[in-house]
């Protein structure tokens, strides 16, 4: 299963943009499960690869790990930290933005 962002050319703010979710790689002819539109946050980063965040038949995202940093208005926001084996956690602390 693979997340990605539909606009690969939005650059840093690609993450703001349509994500979709499909199962596979994201690739031609995968099946797309579910799309999200844009969002709302003033800021939402992850990486700095553009890489998808991806998982494994199994649940491991080995390779895909990273931090998602949300970043709200008026000092909300959180960090959503995906690790390789899968596991994903909150940091309710607001991120430096």
């Amino acid at each position: 299963m693979t997340q990605c962002q539909i606009n690969n050319n939005a650059g840093g703010e690609a993450w703001l943009a349509t994500l979709a979710v499909f199962e596979g790689q994201g690739e031609p002819g995968d099946e797309l499960l579910r799309s999200f539109g844009e969002s709302q946050l003033p800021s939402l980063t992850y990486r700095n690869d553009d890489r998808p965040v991806r998982y494994e038949a199994l649940g491991r995202s080995g390779g895909h790990n990273g931090t998602f940093q949300l970043c709200g208005r008026q000092d909300e926001g959180a960090s959503v930290i995906v690790n390789n084996v899968g596991r994903v956690r909150v940091e309710s602390e607001r991120p430096e933005c």
